[in-house]
């Protein structure tokens, strides 16, 4: 899943994500398009924006991180400022970032995931 509110950035996540061979839910573009597709399909992974057009996708990480869905959160703002309930249930990203530092930190989130699926 991936929710991002800058244009660029969705064809940007979309382009590196499917190239990955990822099957992309989003991007969604609004907090409550993105909660109800928490709520409603099966997510192995999100990538957030920490603020989508002036709200806090709180709600959203809240929702995946009940189901146990690892989260990868993105913001130009530095880890501190993001409130802590996000900080403790995702994953960081700071913006600007690369096409390696998306794919190595999605590697990261997933690896328990994968390992205990391996078992």
């Amino acid at each position: 899943m991936v929710v991002e509110d800058s244009g660029v950035l969705c064809c940007m996540l979309e382009e590196i994500l499917n190239g990955a061979g990822c099957q992309l839910a989003g991007p969604f573009t609004r907090v409550e398009q993105a909660l109800e597709a928490a709520k409603t399909k099966q997510l192995d992974a999100a990538l957030l924006d920490i603020r989508v057009r002036g709200q806090l996708v709180s709600p959203v990480a809240e929702e995946l991180e009940r189901q146990g869905v690892p989260i990868l959160l993105t913001s130009a703002y530095h880890v501190d400022d993001i409130p802590r309930p996000l900080r403790q249930a995702a994953a960081f990203l700071r913006k600007p970032f690369t096409e390696d530092d998306v794919l190595e930190r999605l590697s990261e989130i997933l690896a328990p995931q994968q390992a205990a699926e391996q078992s």
